[in-house]
């Protein structure tokens, strides 16, 4: 590995500094991982060192903030060697941050989603899950999203059945609280959510977020459940769409913004707000006026979603006739129920704020949507395979907790004694990832990039 660098002119012994969590105001030998690799770097003091790569410092973030504090001085002797990995020029960096990224999703399924599985006793979906190899492209991904999603719904299924043998008395809601309880107090020190929080870094928050909902949905809500079994759909199918739209969405909503800001620029006026105005002209011109303006824009705008979700699925490549994706999303808004007014509003729009600012709009716009959606292979999966593994850790680490909670007070013990059967149903699988987790930051920090991975 990498040597260390050497102590800088003023840097302290790391023997005298203890990390702690949170930022402080200055600098001093009570510092953050991250404030003392500032300081090693020779930087101001800062917890967000330019020197450090930044999905290395979100692992490290994360991770530092969930552990106790005994662990905690345990990361000491990595400090130094986060120095220097926001080195190279962009595309090393780049490939770098990428590989980083990857580690983690790799890490989160192959290693943490298994460990759950096996201590849930979901032996099959465990075993499925380690036979798969490491996450280095979309058949191997497609093979862990299923498992992963299987393993989702069995896990429900099972606290759904302990519930109807404990009952819905006060205890069993104790206890299902305990489980709550102790899956957060076992599964931070495990770097279960520094590492999704470092598989999802730089993915748009929206698109997560939506993922995340829709994954967490299908999981705990009985009404989703039963929709998916009768639409014959499956978690992973359903994490994979709605990722998808949520980037579409994300791609329209940025490229207008971008927009806005050149119209603001070069003529003084924002497109959306001009466009928002006319468009109540056009449609009060239209034959019929029975709907509002915006509800038919909507419908428009809806279309035009949905053909950059298309663009995204294939990487944001032009189709064969050569159009551009964000060309394709406007011809789909004209063409929809209400298009013929977006038609006018384009129209009317266009000439409202000038041609120099309407072409300097659509420019920046399509600068946008080529920008997102050449990421949006890479950064869906990422998405969906972190919330996928998440929801399976935590699905069966709460089984595990409930039961053990439910069968303690079954043969009576108290609340306390509940909640302490509960903890200790996860702690050694707990420990054990605990560990691990130095292996992944070490991984980290020399990151290689997985043969097949671009």
């Amino acid at each position: 590995s990498r040597a260390a660098e050497p102590t800088p002119e003023g840097a302290p012994d790391l023997d005298t500094v203890l990390l702690r969590n949170g930022p402080s105001a200055r600098r001093s030998t009570r510092l953050t991982p991250l404030e003392l690799a500032a300081w090693f770097g020779r930087e101001p003091h800062t917890d967000h060192p330019a020197s450090v790569s930044p999905v290395l410092a979100t692992f490290v973030r994360w991770w530092s903030a969930g552990v106790d504090d005994e662990t905690r001085q345990r990361l000491k002797p990595y400090v130094p060697r986060l120095v220097g990995t926001a080195a190279g020029d962009d595309d090393e960096r780049e490939e770098a941050e990428q590989a980083r990224r990857w580690l983690a999703v790799d890490w989160l399924v192959r290693v943490q989603a298994v460990a759950w599985l096996r201590t849930a006793g979901l032996v099959e979906a465990a075993e499925r899950l380690a036979q798969v190899g490491p996450l280095v492209d979309e058949q191997e991904l497609a093979r862990a999203v299923e498992v992963l999603g299987s393993a989702i719904t069995i896990a429900s299924r099972r606290i759904d059945i302990t519930a109807s043998i404990v009952g819905r008395d006060v205890g069993a809601d104790i206890d299902e609280r305990f489980a709550w309880d102790s899956w957060e107090a076992v599964s931070e020190p495990t770097a279960w959510i520094a590492a999704s929080e470092t598989a999802t870094q730089g993915a748009p928050g929206e698109v997560a977020y939506a993922t995340d909902l829709r994954v967490i949905d299908c999981s705990r809500e009985p009404k989703a459940r039963d929709e998916l079994e009768q639409t014959g759909s499956t978690v992973g199918g359903t994490a994979w769409t709605t990722a998808l739209h949520a980037f579409g969405d994300e791609a329209w909503e940025q490229a207008w913004r971008a927009a806005d800001r050149a119209a603001r620029e070069v003529a003084g006026l924002t497109i959306r707000v001009e466009m928002g105005r006319i468009a109540k002209t056009a449609m009060l011109r239209a034959p019929s006026n029975d709907e509002l303006p915006e509800a038919a824009l909507e419908v428009a705008e809806q279309a035009a979603r949905e053909a950059l979700v298309r663009a995204a699925i294939r990487g944001g490549t032009p189709d064969r006739d050569g159009e551009h994706p964000w060309d394709a999303a406007r011809d789909a808004a004209r063409s929809s129920a209400g298009g013929g007014a977006w038609s006018v509003v384009i129209d009317e729009s266009r000439r409202a704020v000038g041609e120099e600012a309407w072409h300097q709009a659509m420019a920046d716009a399509r600068t946008v949507v080529d920008d997102l959606l050449a990421q949006a292979p890479d950064t869906v999966a990422r998405v969906v395979a972190a919330a996928v593994a998440r929801e399976a850790c935590s699905g069966a680490a709460r089984g595990v907790a409930y039961r053990a909670a439910a069968v303690s007070r079954a043969h009576g013990a108290d609340d306390d004694g509940a909640e302490v059967a509960a903890t200790e149903s996860l702690a050694r699988t707990g420990a054990e990832l605990r560990e691990g987790a130095f292996d992944l930051l070490e991984a980290l920090i020399e990151p290689r990039t997985p043969p097949g991975r671009p």
